[in-house]
């Protein structure tokens, strides 16, 4: 009975993982810029990595860039932990300065500054958290513990009015370069994605208006610092980035990264750029995980076997079936792929675009493969024609078809008053 009640009263430990994004230096661009830079929907990085919240608190998924988070805590409970928060945030400040027999501690700051932080969170204070985040990345605590933080910085920006995705994507660069610094080209990698993401409207999945370069921009640099630009067969098919200052074949190689999952992860960007219609950025990522699997990456046949299937779809899409046939030529040298259903679809589709049969195709389309393909890759597929390209399809924004019914409206009412005046010209006073 005794041990009974001792295993009955075992206390149980609780850790808590504080996983987030990071922030950049306090020269930050003024509140001006970074308003314009608000969403009309919350971007698709923030739905994906929303911060973790105690047990006591709840996170309310916000429509723009401004903060809704609310929490279940007492009027008389907040004041006491904000209270708490500011007291450790003022001896962060003291560590910081130090005293008259003491040096300064910037490692004793930065754990009153996380202390303080955690606090704010707690209180649904998501830019008094970011802040404090900020400072304790500006501390000389070691580059991985800046890169931290700035990332936690980034996820906060998309929550707190007047910061956005601009400052949010720049705190996600600030930590991409630390982690770069130290050589982890993975975490680097990462961190320059989600810079990018940040720009993607995750209704239309289409990137914001304005922001279409930026968007690409990251989400290439990300494939590059996974399988450098020089290893890539198809490194011409980068839309917007045209080097990433490697050269050397030797040192590519050395930092080519081949942890487990990157080529799956590298697939998931491919669906992002085929989903915003960017299909030569597409291919450009599938070029880099098709190298990457085919040179010791840690991944499953079938992995490789989609790739080659979509690599093939995206020469198709692009209005390309002599390049498409080619490069299915080549994905016939592997002997396991011969006997996978994507080959069998692959081989389909091409023989349906030469040969101009548009009942083939359709057959392709209604393959029982196209049950095991991702929806945006089937999506892709359903749209090819016998000829011509897939056209990408633009999204037209409801608020600008009012604004142009405005303006047909008032030429409308300029003409007729026009039509009035010269009536009254021709009209005889006398």
């Amino acid at each position: 009975n005794n041990n009974n009640n001792n295993n009955n009263n075992k206390n149980q430990a609780v850790g808590k993982s504080n996983r987030s994004r990071p922030p950049p230096p306090a020269t930050a661009t003024h509140a001006a810029a970074t308003g314009a830079a608000t969403t009309k929907s919350l971007p698709y990085a923030a739905t994906n990595n929303s911060p973790t919240m105690n047990s006591t608190s709840t996170v309310n998924k916000p429509a723009t860039g401004v903060s809704k988070w609310k929490v279940d805590l007492a009027a008389s409970d907040k004041v006491a932990k904000m209270n708490e928060a500011e007291n450790l945030r003022k001896k962060g400040k003291d560590a910081i300065r130090g005293g008259l027999f003491s040096a300064s501690d910037p490692h004793s700051a930065s754990v009153y500054y996380r202390q303080a932080a955690t606090l704010y969170k707690a209180c649904g204070e998501p830019k008094l958290e970011m802040l404090l985040r900020l400072s304790i990345a500006e501390l000389p605590i070691g580059e991985k513990a800046c890169a931290t933080e700035y990332e936690l910085a980034g996820e906060l920006a998309l929550r707190v009015r007047d910061f956005g995705v601009e400052k949010s994507s720049y705190y996600y660069q600030n930590a991409a370069l630390l982690h770069a610094d130290v050589g982890d080209y993975f975490r680097a990698a990462n961190a320059t994605r989600k810079a990018g993401e940040v720009y993607i409207d995750i209704e239309s999945k289409e990137a914001m208006t304005g922001y279409e370069s930026k968007c690409l921009e990251f989400l290439e640099r990300y494939i590059s610092l996974l399988v450098p630009m020089v290893l890539n067969p198809r490194r011409d098919n980068a839309s917007v980035l045209k080097s990433d200052g490697i050269e050397d074949v030797l040192v590519a190689e050395s930092k080519l990264v081949t942890k487990a999952y990157t080529a799956k992860n590298i697939l998931e960007v491919v669906k992002k750029f085929i989903d915003m219609g960017e299909y030569s950025s597409a291919l450009y990522a599938v070029g880099a995980a098709i190298f990457l699997m085919e040179h010791g990456g840690n991944t499953t046949s079938q992995t490789l076997h989609l790739s080659y299937l979509y690599e093939t779809v995206l020469l198709l899409a692009m209005g390309d079936p002599i390049s498409a046939n080619s490069c299915m030529m080549g994905h016939f040298q592997q002997t396991s792929y011969l006997r996978s259903k994507e080959c069998e679809l692959e081989e389909d589709l091409v023989r349906a675009i030469d040969s101009c049969s548009a009942d083939g195709l359709q057959l392709c389309k209604e393959n029982r493969t196209m049950l095991h393909i991702d929806g945006s890759v089937a999506m892709l597929i359903n749209k090819l024609q016998v000829y011509g390209a897939v056209k990408k399809e633009s999204v037209v924004n409801e608020d600008e078809e009012d604004i142009d019914d405005l303006f047909n409206a008032a030429d409308d009412a300029y003409q007729e008053l026009n039509d009035v005046m010269a009536d009254l010209d021709d009209f005889d006073l006398t």
